[in-house]
């Protein structure tokens, strides 16, 4: 039977949910803002916050002076490293480094602080996808695929044009 292999986007969420469910144990209030840093981070933290402290029936605002609490997310890492064992397997370290704050916004009192730093380490089989991969922040994108690509299919259309009507024209 063939072996499933878990994703490192689900490593990542164990570890986040984790982490969010220790963070609302410490919220008696019933709305929490999120500040999250860098503010690009990786989706999945805010998704995976998001749906633990809607589980226990906190509201989130978006505005940080309508909330009661503060939730605060220093995100350092989200790697993902793997090297080969041999022709069939390989070994796999997924890691995070954030910290988390909860500050209550009525006196300014931390009422929660902590850094997380969770690892996982598994061999896998199959062969050796990637070296290492940085999930702190969404992949961008290249010049070639913001500026020449769209020049590049523009330009072709009206070529095509172009031609069309040039030669139905002769």
């Amino acid at each position: 039977m063939a072996q499933s292999v878990e994703s490192e986007e689900s490593v990542f969420a164990d570890f986040l949910r984790n982490a969010a469910v220790e963070c609302a144990s410490h919220i008696s209030a019933p709305t929490v803002s999120m500040k999250l840093t860098p503010d690009n981070s990786h989706p999945i933290i805010r998704q995976i916050f998001s749906e633990v402290l809607l589980a226990r029936n906190v509201t989130i605002v978006g505005n940080q002076e309508a909330a009661n609490a503060t939730i605060s997310l220093d995100v350092r890492g989200m790697n993902a490293s793997a090297v080969s064992l041999d022709k069939s397997s390989y070994l796999r370290k997924v890691s995070m480094r954030f910290g988390a704050v909860v500050e209550e916004q009525a006196n300014g009192r931390i009422v929660f602080s902590k850094e997380f730093t969770p690892v996982r380490i598994d061999t896998i089989a199959g062969t050796l996808q990637y070296v290492e991969k940085d999930f702190t922040l969404p992949e961008k994108s290249s010049w070639l695929e913001n500026i020449v690509a769209p020049i590049l299919v523009t330009a072709t259309a009206l070529v095509v044009v172009v031609l069309f009507f040039t030669v139905r024209g002769s």
